[in-house]
């Protein structure tokens, strides 16, 4: 391993794309079952490596590029798939693609007697999931941009796609357990930085009545509270927080906030003072005790 150091700073940063699908449902005796996945590029960008990831019973993986004007180009293509081939792959050279290009995969899966490498014989139904003899289908991209506008472009794409695929796992697990209350916290969060701030209360609601010991479901609910001014809903969900989780430096400065603007300045700083001392970064709380300083002479 050699290190090599500088004093300039990087011009360029990659980013990810990435596809995949959380609906895997194979039936036992299939040998051509295809999963496939897309997105269109939003910026023009060029492609430096690519990652497949599938287990035991893909049998064939393939990428495609299709141009705005119809043409195609082959990003990856694995005719007889192999679980040890999972990993990065880069490109002699990169490839350009331009805004308006539609990446693709298609995953092909053999759940039958007749593949090799499948772990169940007989065969049996396989779903979406993490471990080895569960299935999986994705597609990384490492690219980069041309600028810091296309990169930002890029970013806000990305994030509306990890909301898309936050839903989508988070469906994959209540599938499986109905009652999973981690599941339905992921749900909230994603209709959360999605803004729907409706569906992410019902969510969180149920959550927390499935198991209120989760700290996430509490502090979400009071963001959401103090979003809509309801101030003394939102105190005791950061409450609720910090009784969970004491470590939980944002939920104990949120409340120094609201302290402070109820004009309750000794609990405050109390508050203020336990977001600094479980987060000496946090500006908020410091920027807060200033205030309080300022209030008292």
């Amino acid at each position: 391993m050699a290190f090599y150091f500088t004093d300039r700073a990087p011009t360029n940063t990659p980013a990810k794309i990435s596809l995949n699908s959380y609906t895997i449902d194979i039936p036992p005796g299939v040998s051509n079952h295809v999963v496939t996945e897309s997105a269109v590029l939003p910026v023009d960008l060029q492609v430096l490596g690519i990652l497949p990831h599938a287990h035991y019973l893909a049998t064939e993986v393939d990428g495609v590029a299709t141009f705005p004007d119809g043409s195609k180009k082959w990003l990856l293509k694995i005719n007889r798939w192999d679980f040890d081939w999972q990993g990065d792959y880069r490109y002699a050279q990169p490839i350009f693609l331009p805004k308006g290009t539609t990446i693709s995969m298609k995953f092909t899966f053999d759940n039958t007697d007749q593949n090799p490498s499948n772990p169940n014989h007989p065969p049996k139904r396989v779903r979406y999931g993490l471990q080895t003899t569960d299935a999986m289908a994705e597609l990384w991209l490492q690219v980069l941009t041309a600028n810091a506008k296309d990169a930002n472009a890029l970013m806000a794409f990305n994030q509306s796609r990890i909301i898309q695929d936050t839903l989508a796992y988070n469906q994959y697990l209540l599938r499986n357990d109905p009652k999973d209350a981690s599941a339905y916290n992921g749900l909230g969060k994603a209709m959360y930085f999605a803004d729907d701030f409706a569906a992410a209360w019902n969510h969180f609601q149920t959550a927390v009545k499935l198991n209120a010991r989760l700290d996430e479901p509490h502090y979400f609910l009071a963001l959401i509270y103090r979003r809509q001014n309801r101030l003394a809903e939102a105190k005791q969900e950061f409450i609720n927080t910090l009784q969970v989780n004491p470590k939980h430096s944002k939920a104990a400065g949120n409340l120094g906030v609201i302290c402070l603007q109820e004009g309750k300045l000794a609990e405050a700083e109390n508050y203020f003072n336990q977001a600094l001392t479980l987060n000496p970064e946090d500006e908020i709380a410091r920027r807060g005790l200033d205030d309080i300083v300022r209030l008292r002479r």
